[in-house]
């Protein structure tokens, strides 16, 4: 009984160890005594892809952090979680008692916790190759895509280097639908975030099923419209703790950009699990990560399913800020304007002043009219 008892209280203490703490982001002052040689650092893909787009290869944000400061914050957290050059900074788990002796340090600028509401799921997935009658599937997107059209112009993403992110990518190494992949040598490189290491072929099957839809091909029949391109598959999620998942995509952004990636795509999602919609103003540090992305010549793909949000007159000012800052485009999903059940004004896109050529509207008669079978769609833009 004795035994028991103290098992019982021992668990419970590890809980409340646990439980207190938090991860954060540590902002170092400086990068004091760090040398940097872009020509040994990145891929030659990189180093086109920069003169390409006209970043500076020399900027400040490549340079690697500070060893002794990154050392001395590691000795002093319960756990690294990452790094990241482009933000100067480390991710950790700490306690409030060792994060704020890490925050006294004289090159600590500041330290940020990771906001996160993260839960334990548990889920078995297989990844079984469709019945014949069911084959059809495989092509549709193809057939909405048009991507007929690409395939007679010879348009299979050859010359291309795409990275994609996401939580694993089971049979990729196996599975027939990658045969072309693994035997045209077009996966350049792996890197599991979260283990530390190359092996990247398990865990969510996310991974597998995006880049099959980007670049499988069965029985000679494309799957996506990328068949020819060159991949680098990172793993940065995982199912319990989305906060770390910020710092491993910042990393993994870093990694894809030194090994020559054109694009990034991805699958992060926002709502309780990550950030509320408020937060979604380009002050978060992934957000951030992502900015200085394309700031170096990467185009970032990052799909998100639609939650029907309606966006309040302030939230749609600080998209338009938003848009003006970096000069982006505005791909504003508008075919449900006519569903608002709460009283508040629905705010169009095209409403928001200084980016009207900025701004493209997509619209469907297939979704308003809840006529699913017409694949009727636009595009529409004041931009000539």
């Amino acid at each position: 009984m004795k035994k028991q008892i103290l098992t019982i209280a021992f668990a419970l203490l590890a809980i409340a160890g646990l439980a207190q703490q938090n991860c954060y982001w540590v902002f170092f002052t400086d990068k004091n005594e760090t040398h940097f040689d872009p020509y040994s650092y990145f891929d030659a893909k990189a180093i086109e892809r920069y003169a390409r787009s006209g970043a500076d290869l020399y900027d400040i944000s490549n340079f690697p952090l500070n060893e002794s400061y990154v050392g001395t914050v590691g000795d002093l957290a319960d756990e690294v979680v990452g790094c990241s050059r482009w933000l100067n900074a480390m991710g950790v788990m700490a306690t409030d008692d060792h994060i704020a002796r890490i925050s006294q340090l004289p090159f600590v600028s500041k330290v940020q916790q990771i906001e996160s509401e993260g839960t334990v799921t548990n889920k078995e997935v297989t990844c079984n190759v469709p019945e014949q009658a069911e084959a059809d599937i495989l092509t549709d997107q193809l057939k909405r895509f048009g991507g007929q059209h690409f395939i007679d112009h010879g348009i299979d993403g050859k010359g291309l280097r795409i990275c994609v992110l996401d939580a694993g990518f089971p049979k990729v190494n196996t599975h027939p639908v990658f045969k072309h992949l693994r035997d045209n040598h077009q996966i350049i490189a792996t890197y599991n975030f979260p283990k530390r290491c190359e092996n990247v072929y398990g865990w969510g099957t996310h991974g597998t099923m995006v880049l099959s839809c980007i670049a499988g091909m069965k029985d000679g029949q494309q799957l996506g419209l990328a068949t020819g391109a060159e991949f680098l598959l990172g793993r940065t999620e995982i199912d319990p703790e989305p906060f770390k998942e910020e710092v491993w995509w910042a990393e993994g952004a870093e990694w894809a950009d030194k090994n020559g990636a054109d694009i990034i795509n991805s699958s992060l999602g926002y709502g309780k699990e990550r950030h509320w919609t408020k937060d979604m103003d380009g002050t978060s540090y992934v957000a951030k990560a992502a900015n200085k992305a394309v700031e170096k010549g990467i185009l970032i793909c990052n799909p998100n399913n639609p939650t029907g949000y309606l966006y309040t007159r302030k939230e749609m000012n600080q998209l338009r800020d938003l848009v003006k800052k970096y000069n982006l485009f505005l791909f504003s999903d508008e075919v449900y304007r006519e569903f608002c059940y709460t009283g508040a004004p629905y705010i169009s896109a095209f409403n928001l002043e200084g980016i009207e050529d900025n701004v493209i509207l997509i619209d469907s008669v297939s979704k308003r009219y809840s006529e699913c079978g017409i694949r009727i769609g636009a595009l529409i833009t004041t931009n000539k």
